[in-house]
C-alpha cells in the first residue's frame, strides 16, 4: 500500500473514531507525531504512517470497550480486552492487518517524584510481564528484563497483571496532580510527561482540513517533546513505524 493510500486509509478511521467519540461525549486528543504534523505541515507528517491519540484513562477505558462490541469493519479494533495474544496495554485500529491508530491512555502522574517513579516502572514491568503471558518477545529487548519479566509471569496470571496494570493507571485519578503521562509510549518519563493544564485547556486543530481536538499549549508540549520541532529531521530519520510487529 503506498503513503498516499494510507493517509487517506487512516484519515477516514480517525474521522469514524470521532463520530462514534462525540456521540458518546468521549474526547480524544491528536498527540505526539500527529500532533507535530498538524502543526508543521497542516497534516500527516510525510513520512510518517500512522495515526498517534491519547485520551484520559476513564475515558480510554468508555472507548476500548466501546469499540470491542462496535463493528468498524473494514478497520479491525485490537486490544488486551478482545485479543489473547495482542501483546501490549493500548488499543490500535487496524487495516488489512497494519497499524492505522494507536490509542494512548494518559493517567494522572503522581507530583511526588518518588511515587511518578514508581508508577512509571510498574507500566514497564507489567507491560513486559504481559507480554510473557501472551507469548511475545521482542528482538531488541534487553536480557535482563526478559530474565525479570519470565520470571514474574510464572507466579502471575494474565489476568493479575491486567488488574496490577488497571490499578497503578487510578492510582492518581480524581486528584488534581500536575501532569498526566502517556503511560505506554516508547519515550522517556521525563519527555512523556503532559502538564494537566494541556488536557484541561484542550484545543481544536486543522488536521487534513478537518477539526480534531489536541492540546492546549501545543507549543509548549512540541517543544518539550522534540525541541525545535519546525525544524525537519535529517533524511535518514524521516520514516515511520506502521510496520512493527503486532504479535
Amino acid at each position: 500500500m503506498d503513503l498516499e493510500h494510507l493517509h487517506n486509509v487512516e484519515l477516514e478511521a480517525l474521522r469514524r473514531l470521532r463520530e462514534i467519540c462525540d456521540s458518546e461525549g468521549i474526547r480524544f486528543f491528536l498527540i505526539a507525531g500527529t500532533a507535530l504534523g498538524a502543526v508543521r505541515h497542516g497534516g500527516f507528517i510525510p513520512w510518517d504512517d500512522d495515526i498517534d491519540i491519547g485520551l484520559t484513562y476513564s475515558d480510554y477505558q468508555k472507548l476500548d470497550a466501546l469499540l470491542c462490541r462496535t463493528d468498524l469493519s473494514p478497520y479491525q479494533y485490537i486490544s488486551c480486552s478482545n485479543s489473547g495474544k495482542y501483546p501490549r496495554l493500548h488499543g490500535k485500529i487496524l487495516y488489512e492487518g497494519r497499524n492505522c491508530i494507536d490509542l494512548f491512555p494518559l493517567i494522572r502522574l503522581s507530583d511526588s517524584p518518588f511515587l511518578a517513579r514508581v508508577q512509571w516502572c510498574i507500566r514497564k514491568i507489567t507491560w513486559k510481564v504481559y507480554s510473557r503471558k501472551v507469548g511475545y518477545l521482542h528482538e531488541k529487548e534487553k536480557q535482563p528484563w526478559i530474565f525479570i519479566s519470565q520470571l514474574l509471569a510464572l507466579f502471575l496470571s494474565k489476568e493479575r497483571v491486567l488488574k496490577i496494570a488497571d490499578w497503578n493507571c487510578r492510582l492518581c485519578e480524581g486528584t488534581s496532580t500536575n501532569c498526566y503521562i502517556n503511560i505506554y509510549s516508547t519515550y522517556s518519563m521525563e519527555k512523556e510527561k503532559i502538564l494537566s493544564s494541556c488536557v484541561e485547556d484542550a484545543q481544536k486543530i486543522l488536521f487534513e482540513g478537518e477539526t480534531f481536538w489536541t492540546f492546549g499549549h501545543l507549543d509548549a508540549y512540541l517543544k518539550h517533546l522534540y525541541g525545535d520541532y519546525r525544524k525537519l529531521p535529517p533524511e535518514h530519520e524521516r520514516k515511520g513505524n506502521a510496520h512493527e510487529e503486532l504479535f
